[in-house]
């Protein structure tokens, strides 16, 4: 969509939008921020709690992709 030479059809595919749903409805993100609201532990701690060692990869998405609009000149 952003970028020259995709191929649309792949967003269909499972790597694309059913990869992106069942991210949303089940993955570690969305349930440490779940804990986050509820709890109102820090996300440190919560994925230390939660995670096994692992870390949230959102945040620091989130923040690159932040910073990607920011020089396209399209973030609010």
């Amino acid at each position: 969509i952003l970028l020259q030479g995709h191929h649309p059809h792949i967003f269909l595919e499972s790597c694309g939008v059913a990869d992106l749903v069942t991210t949303c409805y089940g993955g570690r993100n969305r349930k440490v921020a779940a804990a986050f609201v509820k709890t109102g532990k820090n996300i440190k701690t919560l994925e230390e709690e939660m995670l096994n060692g692992q870390k949230l990869q959102g945040p620091d998405a989130a923040a690159e992709v932040q910073e990607w609009l920011k020089q396209k000149g399209k973030a609010n």
